[in-house]
């Protein structure tokens, strides 16, 4: 990986490699002052996407991240910290859906939604936290589909418990993994979006993004070492 001078800042954009991440990583560069690092799982795509924003006369650089791997996670934020040594903005972009159509059980859809979504998410903030400067920025990806109506009641006040921490929302998240494991009959009592919709798992998770970046806000307010770190969702909204 290149290396930028010591005060150069840095931005970093996970699944990055098409779609909505490709285009955030092309304005950075556009209008970004400082070094713009895509990131994706697939090396080949990853790469071939980089060649892509070059032959438009931009200049990312490169960097292998599987958001689904904490060893993955561990591996970019220490190739980060020794070329860069420093992280300004981040943006969680990385994020899978599967429609009921695509032929995945409720239990693989649940927990492959939630290991990508929610747990990628969390991870990868942790680790790049004590690269963060004064005055970072932190996006995540949120959507339309990750509005907490989708769940009970229940449900609801767990997740917006004035004490809740990230480590019960963890087991919240975990728990709906498990709960897809189930039969649809049992499933159907846990106050989970409904079995047969198409994205239960995809709100499911990003119900938990936009609380995760909630519990962040105030870790950050807390935080004396982190002065000026700002963390918001962007909501995208599904078409078609």
């Amino acid at each position: 990986m290149a290396t930028a001078s010591p005060v150069a800042r840095v931005a970093l954009v996970t699944g990055a490699n098409q779609g909505i991440g490709l285009e955030i990583v092309r304005q950075l560069c556009r209008k970004f002052e400082g070094t713009v690092l895509l990131a994706a799982r697939n090396v080949d795509k990853g790469q071939s996407a980089v060649m892509e924003l070059m032959s438009e006369g931009l200049q990312p650089v490169f960097l292998p991240l599987d958001v689904d791997s904490e060893e993955s996670i561990l591996a970019a934020k220490e190739a980060v910290q020794i070329s860069f040594g420093r992280l300004d903005v981040l943006i969680n972009n990385a994020a899978v859906m599967f429609r009921k159509s695509s032929g995945l059980s409720l239990a693989d859809r649940g927990n492959r939604s939630i290991m990508t979504n929610y747990h990628g998410v969390l991870n990868v903030i942790n680790a790049f936290w004590p690269l963060l400067q004064p005055d970072s920025r932190i996006v995540n990806m949120g959507s339309g589909l990750g509005r907490i109506t989708h769940v009970s009641k229940e449900i609801q006040e767990e997740i917006l418990a004035p004490d809740l921490t990230t480590e019960k929302l963890t087991t919240i998240m975990d728990r709906y993994v498990g709960d897809c494991q189930l039969t649809e009959e049992e499933y159907s009592t846990k106050g989970w979006p409904p079995v047969d919709g198409d994205y239960g798992a995809y709100s499911v998770s990003k119900i938990g993004v936009n609380r995760l970046t909630e519990l962040f806000a105030e870790k950050i307010t807390a935080d004396a070492n982190q002065p000026g770190v700002l963390i918001n969702t962007v909501k995208c909204i599904l078409v078609g």
